[in-house]
């Protein structure tokens, strides 16, 4: 008896779902010659054949369920029985496509297969995140993350420590700003000049000697320096040979005031001006003035510049230092009351006028203390008690000569 069609397509169907189960290639049956209508036509005409003598050999009422069979079988081919692959690789010659595993959800309503598969409220198709293992941290990364922290925290410390810092400095700057404006209150509130004093004059008021410092009552006792009041007192007042201010917290100034009397006389291009025990230069004078209050006239070198209140600047000589010291001598020897002049114009023939009546030829100004000696001692001798008129050379103390003469010319002092 022979297979039916059912039976014979259900073979083929599991051989091929064997091939597609299996790891080994499937093997591939070679394709009957010919074009394919003709490949057609014969397998129709076999499926036929076979369907034919089927229906010979069967009863009438299993020939038409034969049929249903049949069209039930084709049917069930397009649902998934391998006809189709069976039919394309029996015609074509094709490789069989890949089994798809039919849809067991395709005949259940919408939303039915997530109330089924899924309680949470979620899509069934939705993917689960995809979870990563962290490889293990190896020692090198593990020193990295070493090193990182350990630069945080520097750079942390060093953040706090600026911050510090800058919080001093912000302490500092508001402390001087107050202590500023403190000072600023102080100063102009507190240190007031409210007494001034003056002491040492002779020559000079006290009016006088305020004027010259530019200093008052009511001004700030900080408002001027020592140093710039004195100058102006002794450039102004040049009978004030030194000065010392001295402030006394909070609102008194003491002035002690040092004068130098006037000594010589000496004519500057026609006018006489008095000078002082250091030569500093005074106020103008009349010669009579001068010869009245006892002043020593001086014949000097010819003078460059003079100006009040300072020493005179001299062209005619090299060194004035020979000046400073005859004069200083002459001051300080026995001699000194008699002497009404001194002629400085030479160096080495300086010659003094000793009471209208006698000259005294004193060389140059080696050994001037011993010169004036001898002189003051030759002077007090009883022959010159009278009007007598002499000529003293101690110029050379080996060969001191005394000449009187009652026709000395005395002109060299007029």
């Amino acid at each position: 008896m022979g297979k039916s069609v059912n039976e014979y397509y259900a073979e083929k169907m599991k051989k091929l779902l064997e091939m597609q189960n299996s790891e080994k290639t499937p093997a591939v049956f070679a394709p009957e010659t010919g074009s394919p209508k003709e490949k057609l036509q014969r397998a129709a005409n076999k499926d036929y054949k076979a369907e034919s003598a089927s229906q010979r050999r069967a009863p009438a009422g299993a020939r038409s369920s034969a049929v249903r069979t049949s069209s039930k079988s084709t049917s069930g081919q397009r649902n998934g029985d391998g006809r189709e692959y069976y039919d394309r690789f029996r015609s074509g010659g094709e490789r069989p496509l890949k089994y798809t595993k039919p849809n067991v959800n395709a005949d259940k309503a919408p939303g039915e297969e997530a109330k089924e598969g899924f309680n949470l409220g979620k899509s069934p198709t939705e993917k689960k995140p995809r979870q990563t293992k962290e490889p293990e941290q190896t020692a090198e990364d593990r020193l990295r993350e070493e090193e990182k922290r350990e630069e945080a925290e520097f750079r942390a410390a060093r953040a706090r420590r600026l911050r510090k810092i800058r919080d001093n400095l912000i302490s500092v700057v508001l402390i001087a700003a107050v202590a500023a404006v403190l000072c600023v209150v102080v100063y102009r509130l507190v240190f007031v000049i409210s007494e001034i004093n003056v002491e040492g004059t002779e020559r000079y008021s006290k009016e006088e000697i305020l004027a010259a410092a530019e200093i008052s009552e009511g001004d700030h006792l900080y408002s001027f320096r020592n140093s710039q009041a004195e100058k102006l007192i002794t450039v102004r007042c040049p009978a004030v040979g030194s000065v010392t201010v001295d402030k006394v917290a909070p609102s008194t100034v003491n002035l002690y005031v040092t004068e130098e009397p006037a000594q010589f006389y000496a004519d500057f291009y026609g006018e006489y001006r008095e000078l002082s025990e250091t030569l500093r230069v005074l106020y103008a004078i009349e010669r009579e003035k001068a010869e009245e209050d006892g002043l020593v006239q001086l014949k000097l070198p010819a003078v460059s510049t003079a100006y009040s209140g300072k020493k005179a600047d001299y062209s005619g000589v090299r060194s004035d230092s020979y000046i400073y010291d005859v004069t200083e001598a002459a001051r300080d020897s026995e001699l000194w009351e008699k002497i009404e002049g001194i002629d400085l114009r030479n160096k080495y023939d300086i010659v003094l006028n000793c009471q209208d009546k006698y000259l005294v030829f004193l060389g140059d100004y080696s050994s001037l203390k011993t010169k004036l000696k001898i002189t003051s001692e030759v002077l007090c001798d009883p022959m010159f008690l009278g009007d007598v008129k002499a000529k003293i050379d101690v110029s050379d103390l080996s060969a001191t000569s005394v000449i009187t003469d009652s026709n000395l010319d005395m002109s060299r002092f007029s």
